[in-house]
Order: C-alpha cells, then structure tokens, then sequence
C-alpha cells in the first residue's frame, strides 16, 4: 500500500466514511471528502490491466455498503482517476496517472 491510500484511509475513518471492514458506508457533500473516496478507490485497481465495465462495477461495490456504485464509476471518470474507451468497453488507471 502506498502512503497516499494509507493517509486517505486514516482520514475516512475519522470522518466515519468507512467502517472496520474497509468499505464505503456512504457518498460524502464535501468535494475534499470525494476525493478520498476516489483515491481510495482507485488504488484497487491495477496499472497496466484493462477492466471491463462489470468488473469495474464488481470492484466498486465490493468497497462499498450502499447501492449507487454508478455515481462513483462516474465520479471516477470524470476526475480522471479512471480512464476508458469512448465506447465504454475498457477502463484502465494510467502508470502516471492519480
């Protein structure tokens, strides 16, 4: 684990964003608190491997607790924490990327 994942982490859990298993116990107001959250879940991904949607789903919902894992697969597109092909296929997190 990195230092970045380890210090998002440390400060989820102060904020009572993740609970003791590790999983997001909900979406956060505060952009700063979104970024954790997209930090966080970005570092389950992979360098060098391209995901498929259903298993980019599969990974976000095994970190989370509610059910929109949509809002966060976007979030994760948006803030370019994600990448993927314009036709949605394939996603990836870039060597140099976030």
């Amino acid at each position: 684990m990195n230092n970045d994942f380890l210090n998002a982490k440390t400060d989820l859990l102060k904020k009572r964003i993740i609970n003791e298993d590790n999983k997001i116990i909900r979406w956060p107001k505060k952009n700063k608190d979104q970024h954790l959250i997209l930090q966080y879940i970005a570092n389950k991904f992979s360098t060098g491997i391209l995901y498929s949607e259903n298993k980019v789903n599969h990974i976000i919902k095994n970190a989370i607790t509610f059910d929109d894992y949509a809002i966060i697969r976007r979030e994760l597109i948006e803030k370019h924490y994600l990448n993927r092909t314009n036709n949605c296929e394939k996603y990836w997190i870039e060597i140099n990327g976030n």
